[in-house]
């Protein structure tokens, strides 16, 4: 379980530099102003979408604890 932690948190800390690397690369290219992300708001299809994304990585995410508790036996 710790080592799925780490994992995710580097992967987190990886998405987080990125995200910020495209907003700043954006908002010099003046493509986008930073505090319009921030004020965002998205519409229900967005919404929809990211709640489908959030639900399958979810499931994937539990689906390999349950499968590394089942051949651990715990």
């Amino acid at each position: 379980m710790m080592t799925m932690i780490l994992e995710l948190s580097t992967e987190l800390s990886v998405v987080y530099s990125r995200v910020d690397t495209l907003e700043r690369v954006l908002e010099d290219a003046k493509l986008i102003q930073r505090d319009r992300l921030e004020a965002y708001k998205p519409d229900q299809q967005a919404e929809a979408e990211r709640a489908e994304w959030r639900a399958l990585f979810l499931d994937r995410l539990f689906r390999t604890i349950r499968e590394g508790d089942a051949e651990t036996g715990g």
